[in-house]
């Protein structure tokens, strides 16, 4: 000791750096995170939600109002409310009994966070478009490596089907379905792998010294480990399954042994990874399901005997019964509502909605920022599919997990992809719960997610290709940037009218009236089947405002000299004491639906719809009784709820009983080099640059604006002034000549100059010289939009196919187009000195029918 030192010093070495700040500095020495990459690579695509706007998606006004009711729901002490009271202009809706519920629970705990319901919403479809593309990156990586990982999510954020979704559909549900799908199949991979992270493209490998090859490998089998490097190495490639070892893989010596672990862990993650995408969308998950199937089948064939066929089943079969309060009751219980009658509308009609291979395969069309209402085409992805073909054709410089990967992703797309043609329909007829999908362009989810992974695998196969790390570096950055510039037209939403961030629960009452979505969903398809003739309107004011079920009791149906006094005023539950010198029938402003429950001095008396709308009856007999009525769960809802308990509990005493066990994770894939990750920095900050700077401010041959008077492409100006600020700008009329029996195609551009207080219907006739309607095409709404809607700063693109009679004469007639009030059949004044303005039409041309 130094005769200058003080007592009890401290030694002179330096201070040890605090446990995080070392892992810290340990990961920067290995280069750039992958994830921050693609957090990167993919804010373009977020850029355009972080306007203060809401995209003008056809379901994003439901999701926004579903939110608000749930919320309000919440704040009544219903945590999960299968009936809601207040929709349906306060006849209440069992929208959670039918509808997944796990995307607005989503946005409800933003909310809870500070935000309100509109920048809730925005936030949540953010978090699933970048949560889509870290779960893609997660699971790529795994399969393909970590270069593969990343090109696979991006190709996945800009995927024209995933962007579809979000901003022209707005279905955060769906969006939501897209980050579930990489995470159920990187757990069930686990599952297989018996809970390892395996990477299957490391660069190191482990040489097993065991009386039997690493396929035949038991739970309880101990072997040796022969490493090719030194202890201490940073080893890339495991075992097929974590060891249980007291030191970690890096540390693992020439005779180290260890016992493979049971897949504990992995099978409850795959069992809550699958049951969260249950509970996200009914849709997705019956569409996901097939090519799990598909997947671990694959992984079959690779592992042959050392197939974990027993976990697999528990996973699944656990996530089933996680999830069966939901989907139990759903399934049991639609028998009770319209759903078989809004089937059978021709919108909802899939026979109606298959697409062509043309529109499957076909390129990105470009935009007009302009149009209101454009033609925008359901695609797979051109760029993803050529990758895809790059992975077919490249399978051979691949093996093992990886090719059969490739296979079983290139069976999907094919066989779901063929779905969505009109040549599937006989498979459409005879496949059980498929016709409930609508549309079968809905089968682009699981589609999409495929091929994202086939181009995570043909990057797979450059990197066996080419020896030299500079080839598959520059593919990852010029697949990026065609991944984004394919995306462009799909990166410029048309927004909704500014609105309140804070809707209350009158909002939701008037989107539902404006809208015709009864209950906050497409058409009211969960409207009770006994409700044949549903209300329009509140019975009172403030029935849709949070008015509990106790003040619901319709007057009109009560006797003279009945009193009724209320002891319990919940939203679904409601208790009162009543008095009548007769029997009489109480009868309640709620319609009818199966868990409805009555007590009279507590027992039960059964409950009955009564009249067309189908609300609660039931009779209460003479003298002074007190009446319950509250909503409960059914037998079937009980044995589901059951189901989920024992599940929950189950898969908490899986994570329970691994808890304490010493394991140690497999060390991550290597991460990019620094001068790798830079220059793919720099790329991000780039096409965000691109985007904001250029393509955002001038027009381009992928996007281009609206100059309030000329439509690009558009083949006949008019500029004919109508009645409450409406211009006809122009027409389409490619052939004027046509035979009966042929159908005469006619497109008309709008616009207003100010904002419509009528929804106007527009109207395209085939007139003789008298003005005589010899054929006619009308639209309900001009180009599906109703005008009540129409901005002062875009178009109406208004197509109209009117059908020639087979019996019409040959002869030179007349097309007359214009609008009118729908109610009284008054047409709009044509202001224009134009033919035919003294019968409030415009005659736009000429049309010969020939024989």
């Amino acid at each position: 000791m130094s005769l200058f030192a003080k007592p009890n010093s401290r030694s002179s070495a330096p201070p040890t750096r605090p446990r995080w700040r070392a892992s810290f500095y340990r990961g920067m020495k290995r280069g750039v995170p992958g994830w921050v990459l693609v957090l990167l690579l993919a804010l373009p695509a977020i850029h355009p939600s972080l306007r203060p706007e809401l995209p003008r998606g056809g379901d994003t006004g439901l999701h926004l109002y579903r939110l608000v009711e749930l919320d309000h729901c919440l704040r009544q002490g219903l945590l999960f409310p299968r009936w809601m009271p207040d929709l349906a202009y306060g006849y209440g809706y069992p929208l959670f009994n039918f509808y997944a519920p796990l995307s607005t629970y989503l946005t409800e705990a933003l909310h809870l966070l500070g935000l309100a319901f509109v920048p809730a919403l925005r936030a949540g479809f953010i978090l699933c478009l970048l949560g889509s593309g870290l779960a893609m990156y997660l699971f790529g990586r795994e399969v393909f490596g970590e270069r593969a990982g990343l090109v696979a999510a991006v190709a996945y954020v800009y995927a024209p089907y995933l962007l579809y979704n979000h901003y022209v559909r707005g279905s955060l549900s769906d969006a939501l379905a897209f980050v579930w799908f990489p995470l159920v199949f990187w757990a069930f991979r686990r599952v297989v792998l018996g809970g390892g992270s395996a990477n299957s493209s490391g660069s190191r490998r482990i040489s097993e010294a065991s009386s039997k090859p690493p396929t035949e490998w038991g739970v309880n089998d101990s072997f040796t480990l022969q490493c090719s490097t030194h202890a201490g190495a940073a080893v890339t490639a495991p075992p097929p399954a974590v060891g249980v070892s007291s030191k970690p893989p890096t540390e693992w010596g020439v005779n180290d042994s260890f016992t493979p672990q049971r897949p504990t862990r992995a099978i409850a993650l795959g069992a809550v990874t699958y049951a969260a995408l249950v509970l996200t969308h009914n849709v997705s998950s019956l569409a996901a399901t097939p090519v799990l199937l598909l997947y671990l089948a694959a992984l079959g064939m690779w592992r042959r005997r050392a197939f974990p066929w027993r976990a697999v089943l528990a996973a699944l079969l656990l996530g089933l019964a996680l999830s069966a309060f939901f989907w139990l009751p759903a399934l049991a219980e639609k028998q009770f509502t319209r759903i078989e009658l809004f089937m059978a509308a021709p919108d909802y009609d899939y026979r109606l909605n298959f697409l062509t291979p043309g529109e499957l395969l076909g390129p990105p069309l470009p935009v007009d920022t302009g149009c209101m209402n454009p033609d925008i085409p359901i695609q797979m992805g051109l760029a993803q599919t050529v990758f895809g073909v790059l992975a077919i054709a490249l399978i051979g410089r691949l093996q093992g997990e990886q090719r059969w990967s490739v296979i079983a992703f290139t069976l999907a797309v094919m066989g779901l992809g063929f779905m969505t043609l009109s040549p599937s329909e006989w498979l459409w007829a005879r496949l059980p719960l498929i016709r409930y999908f609508e549309f079968p362009w809905r089968l682009l989810s699981p589609v999409t997610f495929a091929l994202a992974l086939l181009v995570g695998g043909a990057l797979a196969a450059l990197e066996k290709t080419f020896a030299r790390q500079w080839v598959s570096s520059g593919v990852v950055g010029v697949a990026a940037v065609v991944f984004f510039v394919v995306s462009v037209p799909s990166l410029y939403p048309r927004y909704s009218p500014s609105q309140t961030s804070n809707p209350i629960l009158a909002d939701v009452t008037a989107f539902q009236q404006q809208s015709h979505a009864l209950g906050v969903t497409s058409a009211g398809e969960y409207v009770p089947r006994w409700a044949v003739d549903p209300p329009r309107k509140p019975a009172f004011p403030g029935m849709d405002e949070g008015a509990p079920l106790a003040a619901k009791v319709d007057p009109a149906w009560l006797p003279s000299g009945v009193t009724i006094t209320s002891l319990l005023e919940q939203p679904t539950a409601a208790r009162w004491r009543v008095s009548a010198a007769k029997d009489w029938s109480l009868t309640v402003l709620t319609f009818y639906f199966p868990g409805w429950q009555a007590t009279i001095d507590g027992q039960p008396v059964p409950v009955e719809a009564t009249g067309p709308q189908g609300l609660i009856r039931f009779t209460v007999p003479a003298g002074e009784h007190v009446v319950m009525l509250r909503f409960t769960e059914t037998p079937v809802r009980l044995l589901g709820d059951g189901l989920s308990a024992i599940a929950l509990a189950a898969v908490l005493a899986l994570g329970v009983a691994t808890w304490r066990r010493t394991v140690h994770p497999w060390p991550a894939p290597a991460r990019l080099r620094w001068r790798e990750g830079v220059i793919l920095t720099l790329l991000g900050g780039a096409l965000l640059l691109v985007k904001v700077v250029y393509l955002d401010r001038y027009d381009t041959p992928f996007k281009w604006g609206f100059d309030g008077q000329r439509v690009r492409g558009m083949q006949h100006s008019a500029m004919v002034e109508l009645g409450a600020g409406v211009t006809l700008l122009g027409y389409d009329l490619p052939r004027t000549v046509v035979r009966p029996g042929e159908t005469l195609p006619v497109t008309l551009y709008w616009k207003t100059a100010q904002p419509l207080r009528m929804d106007y219907s527009a109207f395209a006739h085939v007139v003789a010289p008298d003005f005589y309607v010899l054929a006619q095409q009308d639209n309900l709404h001009p180009g599906s939009y109703p005008t009540t809607r129409w901005g002062t700063d875009e178009y109406n693109r208004d197509v109209h196919p009117i059908p020639i009679p087979v019996d019409m004469p040959p002869g030179t007639y007349q097309l007359a187009v214009g609008m009118y009030n729908p109610f009284t059949g008054e047409r709009l004044p044509v202001l224009s000195d134009v033919p035919g303005a003294e019968v409030g039409a415009v005659l736009i041309g000429p049309v010969q029918v020939i024989p």
